[in-house]
């Protein structure tokens, strides 16, 4: 057996012994830390992310029952008859707010707004007892009529429009759109009519 002999160095110093790093195991808690935040935020992003794709989804495909009226307290006030609007809209239509107005004396109007700029208006008059709206549906192509509590809501296409009106004893009701709208979308919209106040 080979005996060690220690060796004093020049300057005289005790043997060295291996160095500790403690940063080491520091090191490797921050790491670990970084890693488990980082899967955590990645999976809150990609659930944020997955509920934004199912909200856009909907929003795209889904007719929505709203609760939304157009009518300000002025026009209600000022109006000689009753006031309704749709509670159920067409897929990605929206009333627009503050688009409600009363052009004339016996008329008000307001609008819906949709994808790419589309538009559907709706105006709404007294129910007038010498006006035949029989009549005026005759000059629709495509009509269907859909029996409701007060009446029909009649569709149709006029002029290149798609129309839809209703009317009971004393609001008549028309709507009508250069867009592509499903005639059933725009036949539930006046199904769902509700009174302002």
């Amino acid at each position: 057996m080979i005996e060690r002999t220690y060796i004093p160095s020049e300057q005289g110093s005790e043997p060295s012994s291996p160095a500790i790093d403690w940063r080491r195991p520091l090191r490797f808690l921050l790491r670990t830390a970084r890693s488990k935040t980082f899967v955590r935020i990645a999976i809150a992003a990609l659930a944020v992310g997955l509920l934004g794709l199912m909200g856009y989804w909907l929003y795209q495909n889904e007719p929505w029952s709203i609760d939304n009226n157009p009518f300000n307290a002025t026009i209600q006030a000022g109006s000689t008859f009753p006031l309704y609007y749709p509670t159920v809209l067409p897929a990605r239509y929206r009333i627009s707010p503050h688009s409600a107005s009363k052009p004339q004396a016996y008329a008000v109007i307001f609008r819906l707004a949709g994808p790419s700029g589309a538009k559907i208006f709706c105006s709404e008059e007294a129910r007038s007892a010498s006006f035949n709206l029989g009549g005026y549906y005759t000059s629709f192509s495509d009509y269907k009529a859909v029996a409701v509590n007060d009446g029909a809501v009649v569709y149709g296409k006029l002029q290149g429009n798609e129309v839809v009106s209703r009317a009971n004893n004393s609001t008549w009701i028309l709507c009508n759109t250069q867009a592509a709208v499903p005639s059933s979308q725009l036949i539930d919209m006046l199904k769902s009519i509700t009174p302002a106040s």
